[in-house]
């Protein structure tokens, strides 16, 4: 399992004022889905939820009737 969130430098910005720290920041990937052979969409996904993105959004979207 991939972790869901990362841990990066920032620069805080207030006014005048800035400061480096660190914040934690949602980890996204980049998702096409196919259906016979076509591009119905790409989206930023958990890289975790894959699957469940993979069977969901066609069945809402009634692209097709989802598993089974």
């Amino acid at each position: 399992m991939i972790d869901e969130t990362l841990t990066l430098p920032i620069i805080k910005v207030r006014g005048r004022d800035n400061r480096q720290t660190e914040d934690t920041v949602v980890r996204e990937i980049p998702m096409t889905i196919y259906f016979n052979k076509e591009e119905i969409v790409t989206v930023l996904c958990s890289p975790n939820q894959v699957k469940e993105l993979t069977i969901g959004f066609p069945a809402l979207r009634r692209i097709c009737s989802g598993p089974g």
